[in-house]
């Protein structure tokens, strides 16, 4: 005998039936999306069975609810589902101003690519380039897009002297599919801008460097704006060479703000080496609770460096039965290289280096 569940879905639209691929049967015959129809597609994108969310979906108009489901669905399918629907209506499915102002909502940065290369209205383009990151969609853009617009937009969004002279080379080449003698205009402007070093900018830039608000790169960025200055034509003003050398002075004596969690920690560890003298468990247990702070420190603060050596150290002082974190002794070495390595490359605002041979050092010493 039929169960009363199965029974009671007869008195029902079948789009409300019990059974999960009645209701998915019902959606496929449903009409177009409007009306008493759209709403039955709205509640259904909330349907608990997956297929039946997946089919809701592929037919909704609702960009809201389509973006909820694209990003919070449990399924891939539905996800997937979810994505392609809200793509088509952004591409050619609502009004300019409509997608345009969805797209500032949207959070999934692959779609922004699709609707940038495909979207049906030129400003609906121009909107997404400016949420693409991918330089070689903006180059896409720059070279084939049909609307002058859209293409100084993806001009625009070229930050670096390379990527410009990069499609400038194209240009040349005659790679656009239109000729636009215009655009090769603004793309030549916007490399000069990027490339020409004036005296009055470099100082200015020095300056705001000196007297703005600390930062760990602060150094690195000094010595670029040092290698610009050298690399101004000749000859320079001698107020403006006056007036870098002042600012770049200004920079070298700036010290960073107080890190009190670096600052004790590499006290802590000076502390533990001037006590040569504690016996082998001791000095284990305190390298042992010290290492837990060095392997949380991630910047490039003077003490943050200072304590990474200190640890290292300390390893090599320690007594001969302080087992606990030692690293294997054909390991000792290289450990120290790459530990004084990471710290003179973070006291130069290197960062990536420095990361990279922390990990390295980190590695090793876990190795035992």
């Amino acid at each position: 005998m039929a169960s009363w569940k199965i029974l009671s879905g007869w008195r029902r639209p079948k789009w409300q039936h019990p059974d999960p691929a009645v209701r998915r049967r019902a959606l496929l015959e449903l009409g177009a999306g409007a009306g008493e129809a759209a709403e039955i597609l709205r509640r259904l994108a909330d349907d608990e069975a997956a297929e039946v969310r997946e089919v809701a979906v592929k037919r909704l108009d609702d960009v809201e609810v389509l973006r909820r489901r694209l990003t919070d669905d449990p399924e891939p399918s539905v996800r997937g589902a979810a994505a392609v629907r809200y793509r088509q209506l952004l591409i050619a499915g609502l009004p300019s101003e409509a997608a345009i102002a969805e797209l500032a909502r949207c959070s999934d940065t692959a779609i922004p690519t699709h609707v940038a290369r495909r979207a049906r209205a030129p400003e609906v383009r121009r909107a997404a380039l400016l949420r693409v990151e991918s330089l070689a969609v903006l180059m896409e853009a720059a070279l084939h897009d049909d609307d002058p617009d859209v293409r100084r937009e993806a001009v625009a969004r070229l930050e670096t002297p390379e990527a410009l002279e990069a499609l400038l080379l194209r240009i040349e080449a005659g790679e656009g599919t239109v000729h636009d003698p215009a655009l090769e205009a603004t793309v030549r402007s916007r490399l000069t801008a990027l490339t020409d070093h004036d005296a009055v900018a470099l100082c200015r830039e020095m300056e705001a460097l000196a007297e703005g608000e600390w930062s760990d790169a602060l150094q690195a960025r000094r010595r670029e704006l040092a290698a610009r200055w050298r690399a101004l034509p000749p000859p320079i003003p001698k107020e403006m060479a006056e007036r870098f050398r002042r600012a770049t002075t200004a920079c070298l004596l700036r010290r960073p703000p107080e890190h009190a969690a670096a600052t004790h920690l590499k006290q802590k560890l000076l502390e533990l080496l001037e006590n040569p003298s504690a016996c082998a468990e001791e000095w284990s247990v305190q390298l042992h609770a010290l290492s837990r702070g060095v392997r949380t420190l991630c910047g490039a603060h003077p003490d943050e460096a200072r304590s990474r050596v200190l640890f290292q150290t300390a390893h090599h002082h320690a007594p001969a039965t302080a087992a606990v974190l030692e690293a294997p002794e054909e390991n000792a070495h290289h450990v120290s290289a790459l530990l004084q390595a990471a710290a003179a490359a973070a006291a130069q605002g290197d960062l990536t280096t420095a990361r990279a041979n922390l990990e390295e050092a980190q590695g090793l010493l876990n190795e035992e």
